[in-house]
């Protein structure tokens, strides 16, 4: 058996789709074009951000709830189709249980900048001739869904680089307000879905990353500045300052204090010459330095001699984390750097 998709409609999109509380329900298949602004809406119960050159498909019997209109200047389409099957062994059709290729509640995907050209230029043509028009049409309809079955080849991929791009989102704004509903929507995928790909991908759920990136970066603020356990808090994404130290004591094994006050007792390994430059200027000497020793400066040679810091070295760009828990552990048979070769 297989499938056919038939044109029902084409219609721009109207105040409708930006008018807060505004419901559309869908009695065919949709695939919605966004070729201008953005707008929030909530797709069978899933919060969905639509914004320019993203191409939506939903499947029939669904309800669409306005929750942002976003801004007046949304512009798209909204193109409605039908779905039979056909047998090879009876000349008749029946209609076909169509579904989005993802399995999801819809499907939502970036048109390239190729398809998006052409399917703006359709879109925008105007055809006087009827059955012209209709030609167009289905070829505009296919497509658009030529464009969304190939996203399909692709979904793992395109689901991995969503997760990745949520976590550089969690490190460049890790001192906001920041919900797993609002990463999934970045990463372009369900909630549930999404947390599964981002703990395949780093061993953790997306809030429990989070929060210890956030203590990782209060560890950073505690070493560098003087500043108090309440700024620190709420600079790293902790509203409340007693339940960052209750995290904090919990991820780290002391309170945020203690840990200051340890400092001088603790053994930094600095992954580049140039932080370690910063932190003796701040006044915290590091146990060692990563260099790589022919790109080593003459200065950063001799304050290094001067302080008393190791250095491990290392091809260009690379990171030895095993050589790292040696020198922590007292393993590493490398001596301080004597300025010598």
């Amino acid at each position: 058996m297989e499938w056919i998709a038939q044109w029902r409609s084409t219609k721009a999109l109207t105040n409708t789709w930006i008018s807060t509380g505004e419901r559309h329900y869908f009695a065919s298949h949709s695939l919605i074009f966004i070729i201008d602004g953005k707008a929030t809406w909530n797709i069978n119960g899933q919060r969905v951000h639509a914004s320019f050159g993203e191409l939506i498909a939903i499947e029939e019997k669904s309800v669409l709830e306005v929750m942002d209109g976003g801004d007046m200047d949304l512009a798209g389409w909204h193109v409605q189709f039908d779905t039979y099957a056909v047998f090879d062994n009876r000349r008749e059709v029946e209609k076909f249980d169509w579904q989005v290729p993802s399995g999801e509640a819809y499907q939502k995907m970036q048109l390239s900048g190729g398809s998006l050209a052409s399917i703006i230029q359709q879109l925008s043509e105007e055809n006087t001739d009827i059955r012209s028009e209709r030609v167009g049409n289905q070829h505009l309809l296919y497509e658009l869904l030529n464009n969304l079955y190939q996203q399909k080849g692709d979904s793992e991929l395109n689901s991995e680089n969503g997760v990745l791009r949520s976590n550089d989102y969690m490190r460049e704004h890790y001192g906001q307000v920041i919900t797993r509903g609002q990463l999934a929507q970045i990463a372009g995928i369900t909630p549930w879905h999404y947390s599964r790909k981002f703990s395949e991908q780093f061993g953790k759920s997306p809030l429990d990353y989070l929060a210890h990136y956030r203590i990782y970066r209060a560890q950073e603020e505690l070493l560098l500045t003087s500043a108090t356990s309440q700024h620190i808090a709420k600079k790293s994404g902790f509203e409340d300052a007693h339940y960052f130290s209750r995290r904090f004591k919990q991820l780290t094994g002391v309170s945020p204090k203690q840990y200051r006050q340890t400092l001088k007792h603790r053994r930094f390994v600095v992954l580049s010459p140039i932080c370690a430059e910063i932190m003796i200027h701040l006044g915290v000497i590091p146990y060692a330095v990563m260099v790589t020793p022919i790109l080593l400066s003459p200065h950063q040679r001799e304050q290094f001699i001067e302080y008393g810091v190791r250095l491990l070295e290392v091809t260009q760009y690379d990171v030895d984390l095993e050589l790292v828990r040696q020198t922590l552990a007292g393993d590493y048979c490398g001596q301080q750097y004597d300025g010598k070769g």
